[in-house]
């Protein structure tokens, strides 16, 4: 990657959408980072773009199905047969956590970097990028592409704002929270299991093979051979009807992690996750509060606050994900 590269793609919004397009290429089971996955990083994290293509008809699933064709017509134009190789096997989010490989960039996905456009500037990017290829991905999944480019109604991106929190949870701390909305293209049905049960919120909320469910909660040891460094991640707050899911999950230290911290207050940082349906899917809010300790409380609750946006895209994506893959 070229320095001019490195140093864009730290910048907040394009360091997510980055780093949403290399996740989506190691799940995939690819070592390169290819055009087509930023296309697919849009669609998966909950911006502007996200609700831009779930309006036109761009299914999740259709749009990776339609990249895995294009790749097969590519090996097809070089004399290979698709048949002849084994398809790459689609890994977990653990997998991809545990045992990252490394990636490089296609450089159609660096000069598109570089420009640090915004969501809808990149979209249209894509859609019209000279290769052709984006857009022949776009109309494979059955998405009307001279429609989508000339489409005026874009939604206003979500920002991070600072609400009150969620009372009884860290009273007597510092809290610093941030909330945010992003979109989810998965049905409200299934979106409320993934939010809610234990078993499918040990897979997304941290996901290695260190967390796995408990009762009510998600027992997490990190590294996954390591009792020292375990805690907890309990469901304190659930409420759910046909229209609306309400779930609070809240860290609680261990006794060595508590011990570390020299307190006698094992609670820990919250996220609340609240998802209504909408046309194409879902909304969902996040409130996270953050509250730190000793010398380390203010670095803490500033880090909680300035990366709450890359949070909360690096969340849709791992629920869509756990979402789809239990379909």
């Amino acid at each position: 990657m070229k320095s001019s590269t490195k140093v864009r793609a730290l910048l907040p919004h394009t360091f997510s959408i980055l780093n949403a397009a290399q996740r989506e290429a190691e799940l995939a089971g690819r070592t390169c980072v290819q055009i087509d996955d930023v296309l697919v990083a849009l669609a998966v994290t909950g911006g502007p773009a996200s609700r831009v293509l779930a309006a036109h008809g761009a299914d999740l699933s259709a749009l990776r199905a339609a990249v895995g064709d294009r790749d097969a017509a590519d090996l097809k134009s070089i004399g290979i047969d698709p048949a002849s190789i084994a398809p790459p096997h689609r890994r977990t989010l653990a997998q991809a956590w545990t045992a990252q490989r490394a990636l490089v960039l296609d450089p159609g996905v660096e000069e598109l970097i570089r420009s640090v456009p915004s969501e809808r500037e990149l979209l249209r990017a894509l859609a019209d990028h000279p290769s052709g290829g984006p857009a022949e991905t776009l109309r494979r999944a059955g998405v009307d592409v001279e429609a989508l480019l000339a489409d005026q109604g874009w939604p206003v991106a979500p920002k991070v704002t600072g609400p009150a929190g969620v009372d009884g949870l860290l009273d007597g701390l510092r809290v610093t929270t941030s909330r945010t909305v992003r979109f989810v293209p998965v049905p409200f049905e299934r979106l409320a299991d993934v939010l809610a049960a234990p078993e499918l919120v040990a897979e997304w909320i941290i996901p290695m093979p260190g967390a796995r469910p408990v009762d009510d909660h998600v027992l997490v040891s990190m590294p996954a051979d390591d009792p020292v460094s375990t805690f907890e991640m309990r469901r304190v707050r659930c409420t759910r009807d046909e229209h609306h899911v309400e779930v609070v999950w809240q860290q609680f230290l261990g006794p060595e992690l508590l011990e570390q911290t020299g307190s006698d207050d094992d609670r820990g940082y919250y996220l609340q996750v609240r998802a209504t349906p909408c046309a194409g899917g879902c909304d969902l809010v996040l409130v996270r509060g953050v509250a730190g300790r000793g010398r380390f409380a203010l670095p803490a609750r500033w880090v909680g606050k300035a990366f709450a946006g890359i949070t909360a895209r690096h969340l849709a994506q791992t629920i869509t994900e756990v979402a789809l893959g239990h379909r």
